[in-house]
């Protein structure tokens, strides 16, 4: 006799185990994104200062990909068409400090 009920009439119901639906970007690809800063202070006197800063976010432009269509029976299958990173940003600021 076998020691395992292979009929799915008498199995419990807690027997069936599911995974949660963020399992999905497994398949993407990961994000590489690089950030850049720089700043630089004048000082006026002891606690008096001006700081110009100049930032770069995706500073090496990489493109993100989206995750790609997952559902078997669409003409689309596999096909990534889009993209989830923002392209390269810069910014330049300044700030005085009293």
């Amino acid at each position: 006799m076998n020691g395992f009920n292979r009929d799915s009439a008498f199995q419990l119901a807690n027997n069936v185990r599911t995974f949660q639906t963020y399992f999905n970007n497994l398949r993407a690809d990961p994000v590489n994104v690089l950030d850049a800063s720089m700043l630089k202070e004048f000082h006026f006197t002891e606690h008096k200062y001006f700081q110009v800063r100049f930032e770069t976010f995706n500073t090496l432009n990489r493109p993100g990909f989206g995750t790609p269509n997952l559902s078997p029976a669409s003409s689309s299958f596999g096909l990534i068409t889009s993209t989830v990173l923002n392209p390269r940003n810069i910014q330049v600021a300044g700030r005085m400090v009293w």
